[in-house]
């Protein structure tokens, strides 16, 4: 984007993918196994598979309508929201992907956890019969998708003042009562009041494929690795800044400055990071030698140890270690 046509005061509005923080330096091990985690089922793309049986046409057609399949997939870009959606499941327990029929064909589209909402009542009893899907869209695009909406379209508040082009849009699903009963709906409204689909609605499930990584014992919505390994990850950090404040208090330079030595601590001016220690007599010992106790990293060590172990994967298969004995 092109900041020649911004306002100054603007430019800070603007969200970049690098941050910069000045908090301690943490061991990630939350990240890592995540990230192993989405690269180990990522390899096992789940695809519809043709049984071949009996003779050999039977065979080449259900040979045929797999290769079909899995060519539609590649096509309609499937893979990288199945990707996506794993990662979403394995931090916060449930990845969704929107299957969207157009014109052109089937698409598919990783929709943000966040993003989709039932009712608490029916996600307690795992039994949703209406499910929406809230996100903001451009309100450009709107306009174009409902051009006989435009001019109302265009009186919508959007959002943060108007700085942003985009308004909210609910998008709703009811499932019909029974097969063939006529209760089902389908509802695309933007706030407050303008109805921009209204239709009947007659599939018997919702145009999500929902992603658990673990099943949760109460409720629709499942568990993540996110949510078992926060605990670990928490008193890990907590080590890591103990660490740092060891190394940083211990490690400093140290000066013994005997008092009648006839030197003054302000004519110390080497410009190094250090303490200054005023005293008489020989020069204090610390009771400790190490800057880090061991105790101290043998209990970061068991902390990282159980957080892979929770998570089920191996530690060393993650970094490409060979188990101890095999060559």
């Amino acid at each position: 984007m092109s900041q020649a046509w911004v306002p100054k005061y603007m430019l800070n509005r603007f969200a970049t993918p690098i941050s910069i923080t000045s908090e301690t330096a943490k061991l990630n091990v939350l990240n890592e196994i995540i990230r192993f985690a989405t690269n180990y089922f990522g390899r096992s793309f789940p695809k519809p598979i043709f049984v071949p049986y009996g003779n050999k046409t039977l065979r080449d057609k259900a040979d045929a309508a797999t290769n079909f399949v899995h060519g539609v997939f590649y096509e309609s870009k499937l893979f990288p929201e199945y990707t996506q959606a794993v990662l979403h499941s394995l931090i916060g327990g449930t990845g969704i992907i929107k299957v969207i029929e157009s014109d052109t064909g089937v698409q598919y589209e990783c929709v943000l956890p966040t993003e989709v909402v039932a009712f608490d009542e029916e996600a307690v009893a795992n039994n949703l019969r209406s499910l929406f899907h809230v996100k903001y869209v451009d309100k450009g695009v709107l306009q174009a998708r409902y051009p006989e909406y435009a001019p109302r379209i265009a009186t919508v508040t959007t959002v943060d003042g108007g700085y942003v082009e985009q308004i909210k849009m609910i998008e709703g699903w009811h499932l019909p009562s029974a097969p063939g009963a006529e209760d089902g709906k389908h509802i695309i409204v933007l706030e407050p009041d303008i109805v921009l689909v209204d239709e009947p609605y007659e599939q018997d499930d919702f145009p999500f494929a929902f992603l658990n990584y673990i099943q949760s014992p109460v409720g629709f919505w499942g568990q993540g690795l996110g949510q078992i390994l926060i605990p670990y990850q928490a008193k890990i950090n907590e080590l890591m800044r103990n660490i740092e404040a060891n190394i940083r208090a211990g490690g400093n330079l140290k000066i013994w400055l005997q008092k009648d030595s006839g030197v003054s601590s302000d004519q110390i001016t080497n410009n190094l990071r250090g303490d200054v220690l005023v005293g008489n007599g020989p020069a204090p010992q610390h009771l400790i030698q190490p800057l880090i106790s061991t105790d101290i990293l043998n209990h970061l060590s068991f902390l990282i140890n159980s957080a892979w172990a929770a998570s089920r994967f191996s530690q060393a298969t993650a970094r490409g270690e060979k188990p101890t004995g095999i060559d």
